[in-house]
């Protein structure tokens, strides 16, 4: 790089927007010769020109210019710097193009619209070139003290993120990150607003990345990690940090930036042993703590990341610090309501801090209190509307709650913030499903996701649900397959084909499956719901008293989740260990003493066991109760009622088939009957079912098997 560069740098990061003038000037014509190279032919969106990448290429290099580091003496200058950036910007144009003429045939209509309209807003805004360098050259002008933060701000870094960089607290990011927009708020409103720059500025700026974790068990399981497209592929950028951590050993603020350098480009394994770097050199650098306990959280290192936990707060940090650190450390002790108590803390101690929405929102997970979930991620969305966390993450309490319509929306908004994102696509999908859409719209997302996401394994795992449900079973059954044999030791994979063998009837296969998924990862909450749901049918690859080891295990590891020890309680009953159920239904009274299911359960319990004289008391009282779900009650008191060779029970089935009108109704009945030994009851109640037109083709395929059996 020659002199007049290295000056006009050096006087663009003290703000000197001449300086960087000339700089766009003196390369604007090889950006853009680069970018009509990259950009010729077919395959790039037609509303993006090289002008377009020109202009993003050079504010993006001014907002990165404080992190520019010379390396003219090994032949990359300033130019071989910026037309990195190009080059990067090309191919990412080049790649979201192609994905979207892939997809767009089969998303739906009304989210078509809308995200076209928002990439048209876009373009429109990004064709405003000169604007856009007005813009960028006002942010330059701020003074240092605001400037700094603020460019981290556009890159969407969080204010833990951005004092941790910094060297400042929390709430001094917060003020010098205000102060930047009340500074450029009066210069920029006769142009645009300041809301519209940001969401322009910001809006290439997340990827995301799958990576495997190894865990303690000897299993594997994935993450699909959100990381920052500017440091995904900075390949030199990590170089560098590398090299300055050579220079400085015992400086503990590289590794910190190093760690988080790390952990937003995805590289896993080095941001953990950056972070412990960093607390081996300072153990007060309490924002290396939390990073460093998340990751281990994460990994099932339970016992270190406690430590980790306990030694930083034995170091008295600052109450906001504090109040996180120890929500963290009862998470981990699994004192999960006082855990509650302390992210709330955290959150009015720091009403911007993300983070403590999010562990608020696990730790009422693992409590099962899907109601103050969705409260806790509609006051996220309200604080950072732009944050996908609090679309997403509403799937699991919207399906355990069973509100399709609100998750359906959610999740659309998180599709248009990000409509590459693997996680949103996959809950998107499995409202689809839920909702019993078979059709070619819900294939295309499962086909889209594997596109997307080939690596993750619940790409694979969704695409054999809609394969199953369409009748191509050994499709299913087969690209899981495949994904088991690539990766061997994932407990996902293994929990995902014991689903499909399960819907498929074939119970050995399933057990087996489930059970090689809770060997590898036993502290996840999705295997546990498997192995449970193989461990109700009595098959060879579980011994007898198996089931209830396993379950006494995931008791000990759940005790306060409501949704698996549920699964416990009907497991006893099924197995006739009637004491033992109402002991767990006693427990989970006592979790949630205003569920109105309890009734439900009780009585469900008792007809399990065949206590036929408390199934009819229970049953006849909820009728005495309820409205709702009338047909499965009066089929239940029947079956109780056949139990007690009650001739009463034929007029209540009877009353049963007229209030069926759903086929959830109708396939009730027909297990119901099943169980009985009614055999004329069940093959009308088959091809009731199979004359509906809104039966899955595997549900039709179940009723036809229940049919051939009775033949």
């Amino acid at each position: 790089m020659n002199r007049s560069d290295t000056e006009l740098i050096r006087r663009a990061r003290s703000g000197e927007n001449e300086a960087f003038a000339v700089l766009w000037h003196r390369y604007e014509p090889q950006v853009l010769a680069l970018s009509r190279r990259y950009l010729a032919g077919g395959a790039i969106d037609p509303v993006v020109d090289a002008s377009d990448i020109a202009t993003e290429t050079f504010i993006r290099a001014l907002h990165a210019l404080d992190r520019y580091e010379d390396r003219t003496a090994s032949g990359s200058g300033f130019d071989t710097w910026l037309l990195e950036i190009a080059k990067r910007l090309c191919l990412k144009a080049r790649e979201r193009f192609q994905r979207r003429r892939q997809w767009q045939s089969g998303l739906p209509a009304e989210l078509l619209e809308e995200r076209l309209g928002q990439a048209r807003s876009l373009s429109d805004s990004l064709e405003e070139r000169e604007l856009l360098q007005a813009v960028a050259e006002e942010i330059n002008a701020l003074p240092h003290l605001y400037r700094e933060p603020f460019k981290l701000f556009l890159e969407e870094y969080s204010y833990k993120e951005i004092a941790a960089h910094l060297g400042i607290r929390v709430e001094t990011a917060m003020q010098r990150v205000h102060r930047a927009r009340r500074l450029l708020q009066p210069r920029l409103a006769p142009v645009l607003e300041l809301a519209v720059v940001e969401r322009t500025l910001t809006e290439i700026v997340h990827d995301s990345r799958i990576i495997t974790v190894s865990l303690p068990s000897g299993g594997e399981f994935q993450l699909c990690l959100r990381v920052e497209r500017r440091v995904a592929t900075q390949e030199a950028e990590l170089a560098a940090h590398r090299r300055r951590l050579q220079k400085h050993p015992r400086a503990w603020r590289p590794f910190l930036e190093y760690g988080e350098l790390c952990y937003h480009s995805g590289r896993w394994k080095e941001a953990r042993d950056a972070f412990r770097a960093t607390l081996k050199r300072n153990p007060a650098c309490f924002s290396a703590a939390l990073q460093l306990g998340a990751i281990l959280q994460q990994e099932q290192q339970k016992t270190e990341a406690v430590a980790v936990y306990a030694e930083a707060l034995a170091l008295s940090p600052p109450p906001e610090y504090a109040a996180r650190l120890r929500a963290e450390w009862l998470v981990e002790s699994g004192a999960f309501l006082e855990a509650l108590d302390a992210y709330r803390e955290a959150i009015a101690l720091v009403p911007v801090e993300r983070a403590s929405y999010y562990g608020l929102h696990f730790a009422l997970g693992r409590l099962s209190r899907y109601e103050e979930q969705l409260a806790n991620l509609a006051r996220l969305r309200e604080l950072a509307p732009d944050d996908i966390f609090g679309y997403v993450e509403a799937y699991l309490p919207c399906a355990r709650l069973e509100r399709w319509e609100l998750a359906e929306s959610l999740l659309r908004q998180a599709v248009v913030l990000d409509p590459n994102y693997p996680v949103a696509l996959k809950h998107l999908f499995q409202v689809h499903m839920n909702q019993r859409r078979f059709d070619s719209t819900t294939l295309a997302l499962a086909e889209r996701l594997v596109r997307l996401a080939p690596d993750f394994v619940d790409s694979w795992s969704e695409l054999a649900w809609i394969y199953d449900e369409l009748g191509r079973e050994e499709e299913s059954i087969a690209v899981l397959q495949q994904f088991l044999s690539e990766h061997p030791t994932n407990a996902a994979a293994y929990a995902a084909l014991a689903w499909r063998y399960h819907y498929q009837e074939k119970l050995e296969e399933s057990a087996a499956c489930a059970l090689s998924a809770y060997r590898l990862t036993p502290h996840n909450g999705h295997v546990c719901w498997t192995v449970l749901t193989a461990c109700h049918a009595k098959t060879s690859a579980l011994s007898d008293t198996q089931p209830f080891v396993i379950a006494e295990e995931i008791a000990a590891r759940f005790s306060q989740d409501a949704f698996l020890l549920n699964r416990i309680c009907q497991l006893y009953a099924l197995r006739g260990h009637c004491d033992e159920a109402l002991g767990y239904a006693d427990r989970l009274q006592r979790l949630q003493p205003e569920n109105p299911d309890f009734g439900q359960l009780l009585a469900d319990i008792y007809r399990l066991c065949q206590r036929w004289d408390e199934a009819a008391g229970a049953y006849r009282l909820l009728l005495a109760r309820s409205t709702e779900r009338r047909s499965a009650l009066l089929a239940s008191l029947g079956e109780a009622l056949v139990g007690l060779h009650s001739p009463e029970a034929e007029a209540l089935f009877d009353e049963a088939e007229s209030r069926a009108q759903s086929w959830q109704e109708e396939l009730f009945l027909l297990s119901t009957y099943q169980r009985c030994g009614h055999q004329t009851r069940l093959i009308a109640s088959a091809n009731r079912l199979l004359a509906s037109p809104a039966l899955s083709p595997s549900l039709r395929r179940h009723a036809q098997r229940r049919l051939q059996g009775v033949s």
